[in-house]
This record gives structure tokens, C-alpha cells and sequence, in this order.
């Protein structure tokens, strides 16, 4: 049995404990925020504070509030909260006198040794700054300030029988729909947005948010049934860490589309993997077969393989009209989404 330090309480940092304490060992969890998960699903979305972890609202503390639960009873797994992380403890140095990682101090100085340390503060963790500290190799980093910027909105379906909710991560001209399903016939909306893209910082206004909405018509009728639970949620200014929308200074795949299309000008993707997944996306809502391989790739389930697709499968990608327009058919073009954005002056967000 190893003892083990997993720092942040987070999802990753909870389930990464009760994973390893169900093959035996003894997880302690330091978590920075002290404020323990406490009441039912409503009361933990509106009520618990968690200042460590940005856009913790997007129905985030009901599954976390969860996971709590299960490692607060869970044999081998110690939380502790309010237990900020302030630096490492270093070991001595195993080959090639590179140091070792021992343990980690907390705030007021007290130890905790470990045999293995593991990060799962997220992605603005402070641990190379602590690896540097005591001489140890921090890992290696690819950042880049060209990234996406979320503009979501919360709601919950009134008719989640006769009106499902229905969608994924849809690209159109310019941007992309996110959907994402929630508890207790909740979802969230999203306009996926490059950071660059000056002209839909509109999407920020909730008018123009439900203005650039109505555009869908395929979430028309879901729209018409459903309650707004909270305003236009933004999540932005993090750049995109390890891993790359850009190389050799050059935006590709889907950033590369997004760039053409603010420009206004044709882009022409390269790669077989790129071009086949883009012949799925247009073929999900049709095929369960393409929505079944797709969301397998997507989840990096397996990779694309087309010798293994059906031949029915394979005929209907082969088919496909490389003229036709990119994206799918309900969505609204750039100039289109542009014109319902700026109709109104910007006003607070509800």
C-alpha cells in the first residue's frame, strides 16, 4: 500500500482518489476551499461556494456534491478542506540526481509525505512554479493565446418527454452550438466563439444572446418550452494549455475554419482524419451508425478507421457533394448571426 497525496478535491482530483483507494492505498486530498458541500442538488447549485474553481455554476457542484458524498464514506480517502497546497516536499534524488517529489507542505507548515504526488488542481496549477522551487524539471508546456470563449446560458426543460433535449457540439458558420445535458431536465447552451472575434462579443448581452438563439430553428420549439434559470454565463481569458490550436504559427482544423470565416475568405482543410470527421458531422443526425463512430472519436473511445465503418456507411460519405456547404442546414450564416447580435445596444446581462 503506497500513500498518496492527490491535490484538489475537484471531479478529477475525487474520482483520481477513490480509483486509488480501491486498489488499496491511502489517498489524502487537500482541497484549498474550505467550504464543505452541503443541502440537495437545487441548494449545492445555488448555495456553494467554491472560489478555486471558475464557472463553477454550469451545474457543476450537483455532480461534484456527489462525488463528495461517495468519498466522505469511501475506505481510504481523507478530505481535507480548506488545505491550501503551498509547496512541495522534496525527496532525495533518484537517478541522475533529479529530485524526487516526497509530500507537499500546506498553509501553516505542516507535512504530508507521500510515496506519489498527484496534480489535479486544474489548469492554471501552481505546481511548476513549485517544481522549480525545489530543482526539479518542471513538464513541458504548449500555450496559446488564440482560443475559444464560451457564452453559455442555463435552462430547464418543462416538457423533457414530448421535447428532448438533442444537439452535441455543432459547427456552423463562424462558431459553433454547444450543448451540454444537466441534472433534473437541465442543459446549457453555448456559443463556442474565437477569442479574437470582436464582432460576437455581443453574445456577452442576453438579448442578443436570444436574439442570435432564434436563428436555430431546430431549437425553436425546445427554446418555447423551457425556463431560463440564469443570465449569459462567459468563461474566457484562460489560453489553451498543452494542447495546440496553432502550429508553426498557423491556426488549423477547426480554428482554421473559424479564422477563414471571420475573414471571409475559402479554407480548404487538409488531413483524412479532418475531412472524415467533417463528412460524420454532416451525417449524425441521419445515421446512427456516423453519430455512433463520431461520438466514439470525439470521446477518444477509438480512433476513425474507415476499413472498419459499414459499407452502407462508407457509400453515403462517398456520395457526399464536396461543393456543398460546410455546415449544417438550421444554423444561420456569419452575416446572418452578425446582424441579429448588433440589432439593439448592449445592456447588463439579466
Amino acid at each position: 500500500m503506497a500513500r498518496i497525496v492527490v491535490i484538489g478535491a475537484g471531479l478529477t482530483g475525487l474520482t483520481t482518489a477513490l480509483l486509488l483507494a480501491r486498489d488499496g492505498h491511502d489517498v489524502t486530498v487537500p482541497e484549498r476551499d474550505a467550504a464543505e458541500p452541503d443541502g440537495d442538488a437545487e441548494s449545492l447549485w445555488r448555495n456553494w461556494d467554491r472560489p478555486g474553481v471558475s464557472q463553477f455554476r454550469l451545474r457543476r457542484p450537483v455532480l461534484e456534491g456527489a462525488l463528495s458524498a461517495v468519498a466522505a464514506r469511501a475506505p481510504g480517502v481523507t478530505v481535507r478542506r480548506g488545505a491550501k497546497v503551498a509547496a512541495l516536499v522534496p525527496a532525495p534524488p533518484g537517478v541522475h540526481g533529479v529530485p524526487h517529489v516526497g509530500g507537499v507542505v500546506i498553509d501553516g507548515g505542516e507535512k504530508l509525505t507521500a510515496d506519489l504526488v498527484v496534480d489535479a488542481m486544474g489548469r492554471n496549477t501552481p505546481v511548476n512554479r513549485m517544481l522549480d522551487a525545489i530543482g526539479a524539471r518542471r513538464p513541458d508546456e504548449q500555450a496559446e493565446e488564440l482560443g475559444f470563449v464560451y457564452c453559455c446560458r442555463q435552462f430547464r426543460n418543462n416538457e423533457p418527454d414530448s421535447v428532448p433535449v438533442t444537439g452535441g457540439l455543432i459547427p456552423y458558420e463562424g462558431m459553433s452550438l454547444l450543448t451540454i445535458y444537466g441534472d433534473a431536465d437541465t442543459y446549457s447552451l453555448c456559443f463556442y466563439v474565437a477569442s479574437n472575434d470582436r464582432e460576437l462579443r455581443g453574445l456577452r448581452d442576453v438579448d442578443a444572446w436570444e436574439r442570435a438563439l432564434a436563428l436555430f430553428s431546430d431549437l425553436g420549439r425546445l427554446r418555447s418550452v423551457s425556463t431560463p434559470i440564469t443570465g449569459i454565463q462567459v468563461m474566457a481569458g484562460s489560453p489553451d494549455w498543452r494542447r495546440s490550436f496553432v502550429v508553426d504559427g498557423v491556426p488549423r482544423n477547426r480554428m482554421a475554419e473559424i479564422q477563414a470565416d471571420i475573414a471571409g475568405t475559402a479554407h480548404r482543410p487538409t488531413g483524412a482524419t479532418w475531412n472524415l470527421q467533417r463528412a460524420l458531422q454532416r451525417l449524425v443526425r441521419a445515421d446512427a451508425d456516423a453519430l455512433r463512430i463520431y461520438m466514439r472519436s470525439a470521446l477518444h473511445i477509438e480512433p476513425l478507421d474507415p476499413a472498419v465503418f459499414p459499407a452502407t456507411l462508407r457509400a453515403k460519405i462517398e456520395a457526399l457533394d464536396d461543393e456543398a456547404p460546410p455546415y449544417p442546414a438550421g444554423g444561420p450564416t456569419r452575416a446572418q448571426l452578425l446582424a441579429a447580435v448588433a440589432d439593439q445596444p448592449m445592456r447588463t446581462v439579466a
